[in-house]
């Protein structure tokens, strides 16, 4: 999924995620999103953010149209940029971190949340 056309002139500025002052208070970042752009389209990062449950709930059922899988099929490289006397680290974190429940699309999803409510004594 691309972004849109346009980039709202009151988001344009919020779009370092990682800046000093949002990661201070994301929670009060997250509030000016969801107030004033509650779909939002980060053009420095190439992501969307996502900031109502009733919006979250929507692309989760619509997996269709939507990847979890981010980690595993993303191509670019990593953001915010890793010190490169680190970045032998990255592969083998990213390798990990496609393996979790959370980082995997249909049908694997499913599959491993069957065996969860296995454990959890659900199903049965």
């Amino acid at each position: 999924m691309t972004g849109p056309s346009h980039v709202s002139p009151f988001t344009s500025h919020l779009d370092d995620v990682f800046a000093p002052e949002v990661m201070a208070d994301p929670h009060a970042w997250y509030r000016l999103l969801r107030e004033n752009d509650p779909i939002h389209w980060n053009e420095r990062y190439q992501v969307w953010f996502l900031t109502r449950y009733e919006d979250v709930v929507w692309m989760i059922r619509n997996n269709e149209l939507f990847s979890s899988a981010v980690i595993k099929n993303d191509p670019r490289p990593p953001y915010p940029p890793i010190d490169p006397a680190d970045m032998h680290l990255f592969e083998p974190a990213r390798q990990f971190r496609s393996q979790m429940l959370v980082e995997q699309d249909r049908p694997e999803h499913l599959d491993h949340r069957k065996v969860m409510r296995g454990f959890r004594g659900e199903g049965k």
